[in-house]
């Protein structure tokens, strides 16, 4: 900024922050801030921290689709990275629907177990639940969605049978 003599625009901000390297940065020091917050809220029992946990935890996740977007070449080219993400997108609408529900069930029965555990237990429970969830009701309802053609395509209906008038049958 010095050296040029102006400040950076948005655009070289945004350039800089879709860049792998700087996003992998911005996700470390994200996942290492909720990570301090976990360990404080467990280790110290810290108000502070139980409050700050929501914000660094979507910090996290912000964090984290910063990163998967800004790699995204890496995700073209490995067929598991592509099917691991293709599969957590379609039970991403079941997530969003029981992970509070999920939470606040399993956790008297987490109390004692360490943050780690907990959160295996509590992702796999929610997944679990979401994939079964999908197959069982999004996935059926999705498939009877109507078909919707391309733009390029003849229309099923001509647009001149319905606009002249019907021919009565008496």
């Amino acid at each position: 900024m010095f050296v040029l003599g102006r400040a950076p625009s948005a655009s070289d901000w945004r350039a800089a922050v879709f860049k792998p390297p700087a996003a992998a940065m911005l996700f470390i020091v994200a996942a290492s801030f909720a990570g301090m917050l976990m360990w404080r809220i467990e280790a110290a029992q810290s108000h502070v921290a139980e409050t700050l946990f929501p914000f660094a935890a979507a910090g996290f996740g912000i964090a984290a689709i910063l990163l998967a977007y800004s790699a995204r070449t890496v995700f073209r080219h490995s067929s598991r990275l592509t099917e691991c993400s293709t599969f957590l997108g379609r039970v991403s609408y079941s997530l969003y629907l029981f992970h509070l529900s999920v939470a606040m069930t399993i956790a008297p029965h987490l109390a004692g177990l360490s943050v780690a555990l907990q959160l295996a237990i509590y992702l796999g429970i929610c997944i679990a639940l979401s994939a079964v969830f999908y197959r069982i009701f999004e996935r059926p309802i999705l498939a009877m969605r109507p078909g919707y053609r391309r733009s390029d395509e003849a229309p099923a209906i001509d647009a001149a049978l319905l606009a002249a008038p019907a021919k009565s049958a008496a």
